[in-house]
């Protein structure tokens, strides 16, 4: 049995540095405590913490003590405003899950990322992302799980490439990195991601030919491609994508037959509706409206 400490959905207005009295404390709950502005350093003392929620208290920094929890496996502090990412928390390589989502501070990650070895998700959603997506990205095989969409909340925005490297992480089912500036190529190295159930790339300046290996994911339930001005090329005759439930390539400049395959279960929305884009689960969409394709994972199981 983990020892553990629930002190969620309280009125409490801080921890007192004797925490570090419980040295056999495995859990921590100090979520939705708005009144709580701090915790002291003491807290990395705890040596055997294992799983520490942090998320919607009324925290506005982290000791870097807490650099001292490397047992930590699950860490959420989604909704804390920090300004910026501890840098500590890149240090805390055992994780298996880490969500900062929805906290207003900065990022940039660093190639320290490619050492969470453990890491099966990792949330960023929603925050101000600085920089690149670095190719050590791709040394997270065991992730599932990896989010990084801006939510539309941010003028900070992820740059450059998809890193091709993305394509090594073969366990991940659910890639979200829309609404950022990526620009170039998607990665062919994306086809091997046969365990892929959301692929979220929406709201991006990425060009080139899309790289018809997407369409032999034959896990894909969402695909959003969405505005996208610049992604152009054909789809291929025959769709492999027995799972989709939605497709969205509004605001692209890709053309071609949709398959009719795809229809039994989906909804395909295509751009300006061609006369070779018909199909009985067609819709016709020009990027503007509001997506069709709920791909938050909040609202996917």
């Amino acid at each position: 049995m983990k020892v553990t400490l629930n002190l969620a959905q309280n009125l409490i207005s801080g921890i007192p540095s004797e925490i570090s009295k419980l040295q056999s404390l495995k859990v921590l709950q100090i979520s939705d405590n708005n009144l709580i502005i701090e915790v002291p350093s003491e807290i990395g003392l705890l040596n055997r913490l294992e799983f520490l929620d942090m998320s919607a208290a009324g925290l506005k920094s982290l000791p870097s003590e807490m650099g001292n929890l490397r047992g930590l496996v699950h860490f959420n502090a989604s909704g804390v405003a920090f300004g910026t990412i501890p840098s500590f928390v890149w240090n805390l390589t055992q994780l298996e899950r880490l969500d900062l989502s929805i906290s207003a501070s900065c990022v940039e990650l660093p190639p320290q990322i490619g050492g969470f070895q453990n890491l099966t998700e990792l949330l960023l959603d929603g925050l101000r992302a600085r920089g690149t997506i670095p190719t050590e990205i791709g040394l997270l095989s065991r992730l599932r799980t990896l989010d990084l969409t801006n939510r539309g909340m941010f003028e900070d925005r992820f740059v450059g490439n998809i890193p091709s490297e993305i394509g090594m992480m073969t366990d991940l089912e659910r890639l979200y990195i829309g609404d950022h500036q990526l620009s170039g190529e998607i990665p062919s190295e994306i086809g091997q991601l046969q365990a892929l159930v959301v692929f979220d790339i929406g709201d991006n300046a990425l060009s080139g030919s899309l790289s018809m290996e997407i369409f032999n994911l034959t896990s894909i339930s969402i695909l959003q491609l969405r505005n996208n001005a610049m992604l152009g090329g054909q789809f291929p005759m025959v769709w492999s994508l027995s799972q989709l439930a939605c497709f969205d390539s509004s605001g692209t400049n890709l053309t071609g037959l949709v398959d009719e395959s795809a229809c039994p279960h989906a909804t395909v929305v295509v751009t300006g509706c061609q006369a070779d884009q018909s199909c009985s689960c067609c819709k016709c969409g020009n990027g503007a409206t509001e997506p069709q394709c709920k791909t938050r994972r909040d609202t996917f199981p």
